[in-house]
């Protein structure tokens, strides 16, 4: 299987996610979804530019009130009303205000991940060191800024995860990773987002195991391979965590956006019959079928002999 290929269990769970996030962002995703959301009713023949045109008026009609959005951020609000108490050693104090590349604090990357797991059941944390040229010191690391930092990995990058049982505790073996890396191009304005797969394992080395990390393009081909140290030692263990509520399985907020769509779908189809029958119809006795009008509105009237 390549290394870009998502693991099946993981696969399955893309469209649900998918409805998860596009309904937590509200109506223009829902909108842009189309018949994802919103099938076209009988009378609109989406092969032809008529039904499509009627289909869009259909769908611009229709109100999509955001309840998922409105409860997602709500409970996240409410979850961190209170500071948070995070202990941290006084090596790694500095994480409180800077806790990764973007310099976001601890507390907004707690909130993200919380909201993360409220839409997908399934966040990953992984603890990033950068490499440490040799004989380099401690001064003069903290002079480049090397120091440890946190990186999120949401549901979808998360490509494939396998446990081992070592010394009798079921321990994380592999994780592959998608990410997206902005590169520059030949023009000194533009940039160009390529796709890279992280590969995090531990590799049997005269019977132990010793954490790597290698990287990958988008055609498989390996980029880079290293073996992160500490003073000079290896890591045994992955430094990577994979958050979950429900064994990675049911998201909180499914329920709600089921909901959500269907409410969205019922509206549309009150709004619908609304808009077609709701408008006074005229009708008009004791004429011939010559007589009979062809127009109606303020800027005509009908005359009768």
């Amino acid at each position: 299987m390549p290394v870009m290929t998502p693991d099946d269990r993981y696969n399955n769970l893309h469209r649900q996610w998918k409805r998860n996030r596009d309904t937590y962002m509200g109506q223009k995703k829902i909108h842009d979804g189309g018949e994802a959301y919103l099938p076209s009713l009988g009378d609109m023949d989406m092969r032809t530019k008529e039904g499509q045109k009627l289909y869009k008026t259909f769908k611009n009609r229709t109100l999509f009130f955001n309840a998922t959005g409105s409860t997602v951020d709500g409970l996240v609000g409410l979850i961190f009303r209170k500071e948070p108490v995070n202990k941290l050693p006084e090596a790694i104090e500095y994480l409180s205000n800077s806790v990764n590349l973007t310099n976001q604090t601890l507390k907004e990357f707690e909130a993200k991940a919380v909201r993360e797991i409220m839409l997908t059941d399934i966040v990953g944390i992984h603890t990033t060191m950068p490499t440490v040229p040799s004989g380099t010191s401690k001064a003069d690391a903290e002079k480049m800024n090397i120091r440890v930092y946190l990186t999120m990995y949401k549901a979808e990058d998360i490509l494939k995860v396998y446990y081992s049982n070592i010394n009798n505790v079921l321990e994380l073996e592999m994780i592959v990773l998608r990410e997206f890396v902005e590169c520059k191009t030949s023009d000194e304005f533009e940039r160009e987002t390529v796709e890279q797969y992280r590969v995090l394992d531990l590799e049997e080395v005269e019977g132990s195991r010793i954490y790597r990390e290698r990287v990958f393009d988008e055609a498989g081909d390996l980029i880079s391979e290293i073996i992160p140290k500490i003073n000079n030692e290896t890591f045994s263990q992955i430094p990577f965590e994979l958050l979950s509520v429900n064994d990675m399985g049911k998201a909180t907020v499914e329920d709600l956006v089921n909901a959500n769509i269907n409410h969205y779908q019922y509206n549309a189809s009150y709004s619908w019959g609304v808009y077609q029958l709701g408008f006074p119809t005229p009708y008009a006795t004791g004429v011939s079928d010559k007589e009979v009008p062809t127009t109606i509105g303020p800027g005509s009237f009908w005359v009768s002999s």
